[in-house]
C-alpha cells in the first residue's frame, strides 16, 4: 500500500468518524423517529406551553396513564419553560416562537385551536410517550364539552380523542384498544412502577426523559440488523443495561443536560471497560488554532482488549504491533474548514500517549513508516504527535475545559466553524460539548451548548435554529464544498 493510500485512508476514516460524532448520524436519527412525527411532537409541546398557566400538578396523574412498556417518556416543566421562553402575552409571542410556528403552518393550523384559554383543556402538564408503535401526547381535560368543541375545530380528525378525562393526541390514527388499556392500568402496570420513571414527577429539569431500552428498540423503525447491532454494543459496554434516564435544562446563555444508562434496579449500569480521564496537561499537547477537539482515555487493559478484537478490522497487516505500549489516551484537534476543504498542509493533529519515551519513540517510527513521509510524525516525551500542521494560534481553553475529566468526548467552537459560511442563526451559538464522564461504576453522558450572548435565551435560539435548520445547513454545505 502506497503512502498516499495510507494517508488518504487515515484522513477519510477520521473525517467520517469525527463528523458523525460531532454533528449527528443522519441515518440513525431518521430511523429512530420519522421527521413528520418529530415535527408533530414538537408542535404539540409548544402548543401546550402557549396555553399553560402554572407548574404541572398533573404530571403524576398523566404518568399513571403511561404503560410500563413504553419505549420513551418525555415530561415537560411547563411553568419554567414559559418563564424561560419569555412568554407573557400570548397575542404577541417572541419572534423565535412565531418563526417556528410559521415554518410549520400545517401543524399550527391543526393544533392551536386546542390551546385557547376557553378550550376546556388543562394546560398544566404535557407528557409524550411511545407505546405499541404509537407516539402520543396527553393532557388533562377540565371541561369535556368545551374540549370536544375545541377538538372538533382543530383539524386533528381521528388523531385526537378525549377519553377518561384525558386528551389523547396520536401521530397516527389512535388505537382505541390501546387507549383503553392505558386508562385502566394497575399500580404495577404504569411507568410509575419503574423507579427511574417515577422520579420524573418531581420535574427537577425543564424537560425530563426516560426510556426503556428494549421497548424503545422493539417499537422503533430501525431494521432488525440495526437493532441487533445496538443491543450487541450495549451488552459489550454495560452489564444489565435496561433504562436511559436524563433531561434538559435551559439557562441564560446556555442549555445543558445529562443522560445515564441504568440497570434493572434503577442504578448506574456498570461499564465493562476500565476507564481513565482526559486532563488539561495532555490536551494542551495539541497546539495551534482548532475549532473541534475530540479525545478518549481508557485503561491499557481495555485498549489491549479492543485492539485484539478489532485488529483485522483495522487492517494493520504487518504493522500489528504499531500500538504496542499505547496507554489508552488519545486526542485530536481539527480546524474543520481547512480539513474539509482538503488542505493537506493544515487542519488536523493527533496526540497519542504511550507508556514511556522509549515506546513512544518506537511507535513514532512505526507510524511514520505506515503513513509515509508526507505526514508529520514525531515523538515528544511519552507522546506521539501525528498529522498535518494546524493554523498558528493558541489552544482553546474553553474546548479543553469541555473535555477535561471525561473519558470520551467531543467539543467544538460552533461560531468558529460557522463564521463566514452564511449561517446567520447557528452562528449565534458559541460552543458546545458532548462527553462521557465516569460516575461510580457507570458513566454519565453530559452535553452543553452556550450562546454568544452570555445572557441570551437558549430556548428561543434553539427553536429558531430548528426552524432555520434547512437553510443554515445548506449555507454551510455550499461553503465547505464549493
Amino acid at each position: 500500500m502506497s503512502y498516499k493510500d495510507n494517508r488518504d485512508s487515515l484522513f477519510l476514516c477520521v473525517e467520517a468518524e469525527i463528523l458523525r460524532i460531532a454533528i449527528y448520524d443522519i441515518k440513525i436519527k431518521n430511523r429512530i423517529m420519522e421527521i413528520k412525527k418529530m415535527r408533530l411532537m414538537i408542535m404539540m409541546l409548544i402548543a401546550f406551553m402557549l396555553g399553560a398557566c402554572s407548574r404541572s400538578d398533573d404530571m403524576e396523574v398523566l404518568l399513571g396513564k403511561v404503560p410500563s412498556d413504553a419505549g420513551y417518556v418525555i415530561g415537560v416543566n411547563v411553568e419554567e419553560l414559559l418563564k424561560k421562553g419569555d412568554i407573557k402575552d400570548f397575542s404577541a409571542l417572541p419572534p423565535a416562537i412565531e418563526q417556528y410556528l410559521n415554518s410549520h403552518a400545517d401543524c399550527k393550523k391543526m393544533l392551536l385551536p386546542l390551546f385557547s384559554e376557553d378550550s376546556g383543556i388543562g394546560h398544566t402538564a404535557a407528557v409524550c410517550f411511545n407505546s405499541k408503535g404509537y407516539d402520543w401526547v396527553i393532557a388533562i381535560v377540565e371541561d369535556k364539552a368545551k374540549a370536544e368543541t375545541a377538538l372538533a375545530g382543530s383539524g386533528l380528525g381521528e388523531r385526537g380523542v378525549i377519553d377518561g378525562g384525558i386528551l389523547w393526541i396520536s401521530s397516527g390514527s389512535p388505537n382505541k384498544e390501546e387507549i383503553n388499556r392505558c386508562m385502566h392500568l394497575g399500580e404495577s402496570q404504569s411507568v410509575l412502577s419503574e423507579v427511574p420513571a417515577k422520579e420524573m414527577a418531581d420535574m427537577k429539569k425543564d424537560i425530563e426523559v426516560y426510556g426503556n431500552i428494549s421497548s424503545f428498540l422493539s417499537s422503533s423503525d430501525m431494521s432488525f440488523s440495526d437493532v441487533s447491532t445496538i443491543k450487541l454494543v450495549l451488552a459489550s459496554l454495560f452489564n444489565d443495561a435496561k433504562y436511559l434516564r436524563g433531561g434538559i435544562v435551559f439557562e441564560k446563555g446556555e442549555m445543558n443536560g445529562e443522560f445515564s444508562v441504568l440497570n434493572s434496579k434503577g442504578k448506574d449500569a456498570k461499564l465493562s471497560l476500565e476507564t481513565s480521564r482526559l486532563n488539561e496537561d495532555f490536551l494542551k499537547n495539541i497546539s495551534g488554532k482548532y475549532d473541534l477537539l475530540a479525545g478518549f482515555s481508557f485503561s491499557e487493559k481495555a485498549v489491549s482488549k479492543l485492539i485484539g478484537q478489532y485488529a483485522n478490522l483495522l487492517s494493520l497487516g504487518g504493522y500489528g504491533n504499531l500500538l504496542e505500549g499505547f496507554s489508552g489516551r488519545m486526542a485530536l484537534g481539527m480546524n474543520v474548514k481547512d480539513f474539509l476543504k482538503h488542505n493537506e498542509q493544515s487542519g488536523l493533529t493527533v496526540v497519542m500517549e504511550f507508556k514511556n519515551g522509549d515506546t513512544a519513540g518506537k511507535a513514532s517510527q512505526g507510524i511514520s513508516n505506515f503513513l509515509g513521509s508526507g505526514v508529520l510524525v514525531s515523538a515528544q516525551g511519552n507522546n506521539v504527535i501525528i498529522g498535518t500542521t494546524l493554523p498558528a494560534g493558541t489552544s482553546d481553553s474553553e474546548l479543553i475545559g469541555g473535555l477535561n475529566g471525561s473519558t470520551l468526548g467531543v467539543a467544538c467552537n460552533i461560531s468558529g466553524i460557522t463564521e463566514g459560511t452564511g449561517a446567520t442563526v447557528w452562528n449565534r451559538w458559541d460552543s458546545g460539548y458532548m462527553r462521557a464522564v465516569p460516575d461510580g461504576k457507570g458513566v454519565r453522558l453530559e452535553y452543553k451548548l452556550t450562546t454568544k450572548d452570555k445572557g441570551g435565551n437558549a430556548l428561543l435560539l434553539l427553536l429558531e435554529s430548528i426552524a432555520q435548520a434547512g437553510k443554515e445547513n445548506e449555507a454551510i454545505k455550499n461553503y465547505l464544498y464549493r
